[in-house]
């Protein structure tokens, strides 16, 4: 009986043992449950950092010498409530303040809000004021009859924006186990040590020795302006602006460079994407502005009325014009792929600019753009360049093809595409990333059984070789978004054929051996991830990876909302994930539907969430695994 007993316990304990070693991966969600609404996995180091993007950010604090507690209010922007003022009443009414609408004013007035008054400051700060200062703003820029109409509009809508603390709806974060850093870019302290999280940010990648890589605003200041000084109508008003849009950076050990574009007319933009082991940094940014258009124009007559204009402080008005440029920055500036070399110090010693697949002909003042997104440790870039296709007809039409730049060649990766595809898009080919075994990786439309599908190609530099692997399934529209040493590839794949929704997955496509995996069968059976996209891989098999989970509501503290009976109200979720191999781990055979043929995990797709973060996902950079140093 005894001897039963050990048997049944044994039998029982190597069962357990075999369950917990049967998937290959194990999956961990990034701490950023408290930072905002949703998380984005973009990169991971060697050493298994992994690099996020939070967007719908939480319990930023709040700017108290923005805030008159006692400023009357004509609604309630939460609960809606419309007031009216009625001085003929008995008593007269008035409009409420801000004070008395919340329902902890004195703790308020020192910042420690509550959830309630904090989502109720939050609203208020976004609603959209006027004053006697920028009505006089307006009227100057529409007497001059020189910017345009609409252009007028875009500025009316940025100078309510100034007058009101900014808040960043985008920031990034660098996770290294249970360690979180907050990655604002060139967000800036106050004298009392906040960080207001003004400027967006967002986050493109790590580096051989975890630097983080992206772009960012600058942060915004506040400067007060008063005009009619001395007089009965004397009125000081505080601005909230800043000098730039956009522009890429790289943060070596708490240490951010700024990475400029060449071209730096009302702050320019550039972003970061990739960096190797020998200090250099690829992206993009603008080299040059066209002061003969029609926009260049009426810009610089704007920046030369700015410095003459008394009614708001100068760099207000040149901060809406600065908007105004980066909103129309590619009707009339030209941005190409550069290379910033960085020095042992992390300073930037040469800004390199790469060139095009052609050569534009004398007097062509057409703007042709390039971009950069990865390097390897050979000086090897893959990126994109402008071209044109010409049809049979002879008709020349201007489009984009994934590039290889090396040294000072200019390389076409897949220049055979059909008329076809031609027609439908102008983007033929899209590159992104380059391993040190000198293998490129893109995507490129495919016409499949009359339907355009982008598909994953594999790029052999040394024999200048292409080749596309089929996917999920023939018709499977493929994604790539990284690769390692390995020739190991990650991205995301439809994995069902219906003709509209189609979900996704990410997978692991091993160029070696040609096999292609959906990474939800890699963990175990019971794993609450959905895993919709895979972003990143290094070479210890580590991924980076997003994922749909059924997770707690938070209020706009962060904090977890439960319902009237005490229970955590749960909502479906995109978070970022990291995936960690399992020493011997094989895969773990799962029980599926009888009418599904698709392996379904207990956090099922919830493609109508992913859909609705298009905006924001169209952000996410698609860049290289960095790889290791050389020996």
């Amino acid at each position: 009986m005894i001897k039963s007993k050990l048997a049944v316990s044994l039998a029982l304990a190597l069962f357990a043992a075999s369950q917990a070693n049967s998937a290959q991966y194990t999956v961990e969600a990034l701490p950023l449950a408290d930072k905002g609404v949703s998380s984005f996995a973009v990169g991971i180091s060697e050493s298994g950092t992994v690099a996020a993007n939070v967007s719908s950010i939480y319990n930023s604090p709040i700017d108290l010498e923005l805030i008159n507690f006692d400023t009357q209010v004509t609604s309630n922007p939460i609960t809606g409530q419309v007031f009216v003022a009625d001085p003929n009443a008995t008593p007269p009414v008035e409009l409420p303040t801000i004070r008395e609408l919340l329902t902890d004013p004195d703790a308020a007035e020192l910042g420690d809000f509550n959830s309630a008054d904090y989502t109720l400051i939050r609203a208020i700060i976004g609603l959209r004021t006027n004053n006697v200062s920028v009505a006089n703003f307006i009227n100057f820029f529409n007497s001059t009859g020189t910017i345009r109409d609409d252009f007028g509009n875009f500025v009316t809508a940025n100078i309510g924006d100034q007058l009101n603390q900014q808040f960043a709806n985008i920031t990034g974060y660098s996770v290294n186990d249970a360690n979180v850093t907050l990655q604002a870019g060139f967000a800036e302290q106050n004298d009392n040590g906040i960080t207001f999280l003004s400027n967006q940010t967002l986050l493109q990648g790590v580096g051989p020795n975890g630097e983080v890589l992206g772009r960012s605003q600058s942060s915004f200041i506040t400067e007060s302006h008063t005009t009619g000084q001395g007089t009965d109508t004397e009125l000081t008003t505080d601005f909230v602006v800043n000098t730039f849009a956009n522009r890429g950076f790289v943060n070596i050990s708490g240490l951010i460079t700024e990475l400029a574009p060449i071209d730096t007319n009302f702050g320019g933009l550039s972003e970061a994407r990739d960096m190797n082991s020998l200090n250099q940094v690829v992206g993009s940014g603008t080299v040059s502005f066209d002061e003969t258009s029609t926009v260049g124009v009426e810009l610089e007559f704007g920046l030369e009325q700015c410095s003459q204009i008394d009614t708001i402080p100068e760099s207000a008005c040149i901060n809406s014009l600065t908007d105004v440029y980066t909103a129309s920055s590619g009707i009339h500036s030209t941005t190409r792929g550069l290379v910033w070399q960085l020095d042992d110090s992390g300073a930037v010693t040469e800004t390199r600019q790469l060139g095009l697949l052609f050569e534009p002909e004398v007097g062509d003042d057409t703007i042709y753009n390039t971009s950069a997104v990865a390097i390897n440790n050979l000086g090897m870039i893959v990126g994109q360049s402008a071209d044109f296709f010409e049809f049979d007809s002879g008709t020349r039409i201007p489009v984009s093809y994934a590039t290889l730049f090396d040294g000072d060649q200019v390389i076409n990766m897949t220049p055979e595409i059909s008329e076809d595809i031609a027609r439908f898009t102008r983007v033929l080919s899209t590159a992104v990333d380059v391993n040190d075994n000198n293998i490129a990786v893109g995507f490129r439309p495919e016409s499949i059984n009359g339907a355009i599908r982008n598909k994953l190609f594999v790029y052999d530099i040394n024999d200048a070789s292409l080749v596309s692997p089929d996917g999920f399934f023939n018709g499977s529209a493929t994604t790539p978004t990284a690769m390692n040493n390995l020739n190991q590839i990650v991205g995301f794949g439809e994995i069902e054929a219906s003709q509209t929704n189609r979900r996704t997955a990410g997978f692991l496509y091993d160029h070696n051996q040609g096999t292609f995996t959906n990474v939800n069968n890699l963990v175990s059976c019971d794993s609450p991830y959905n895993i919709v996209e895979a972003n990143d891989i290094n070479d210890q098999g580590q991924i980076a990876a997003t994922a749909v989970v059924s997770a707690p509501l938070r209020d706009a503290r962060g904090e977890i909302v439960l319902d009237s009976e005490g229970q955590q109200i749960l909502t479906e979720q995109v978070i970022g994930v990291k995936l960690t191999p399992i020493a011997g781990g094989t895969p773990e055979i799962c029980d599926l539907p009888a009418d599904d043929v698709i392996r379904e995990r207990q956090g099922a797709s919830a493609l109508w969430l992913v859909l609705g973060l298009i905006p924001f996902v169209g952000l996410r950079v698609r860049r290289k695994m960095q790889v290791k140093a050389l020996k």
